[in-house]
């Protein structure tokens, strides 16, 4: 069953303040997504491919953690959800674009945890994250 890693959680609350994370996942995403709202701290939300008709309607702060060799969200689409999260962005709600060049579909769940490339890239991940919560956190 998933759960929250605690030094996550341990983390967000008390340098952050957060309270609860909504989590948005697809495929092992969303599985993961489901099994972690049994978490107090988890709500499950949005376990569905992104596409701009989900993106667009959300307001609130998005990152976007991309993989440049990702065949499920293209480039393509990416473009498409981006020009549409322009308008979010005129509207005051903040979106950023973080892409992982030479890396494929599933890097943090599919990759060798042992391969040095993989662990740094999860921790960039993990930091990317926290940055960008801590940018949005109510004081």
């Amino acid at each position: 069953q998933a759960t929250a890693d605690p030094t996550i959680i341990t983390e967000l609350q008390s340098t952050h303040g957060i309270e609860t994370i909504t989590l948005a996942g697809y495929w092992f995403g969303g599985k993961i997504t489901v099994l972690a709202g049994s978490d107090p701290t988890l709500t499950p939300s949005l376990r569905s491919i992104t596409r701009v008709r989900f993106c667009c309607p959300l307001r609130v702060p998005l990152l976007f953690l991309n993989t440049e060799l990702d065949t499920t969200f293209t480039p393509a689409d990416r473009a498409a959800a981006f020009a549409a999260l322009e308008k979010n962005m005129a509207e005051g709600f903040a979106f950023d674009v973080v892409d992982f060049e030479g890396v494929k579909h599933g890097f943090a769940t599919c990759r060798d945890v042992t391969e040095e490339r993989s662990l740094e890239d999860m921790r960039d991940v993990f930091s990317k994250s926290l940055e960008w919560i801590a940018m949005f956190a109510k004081e």
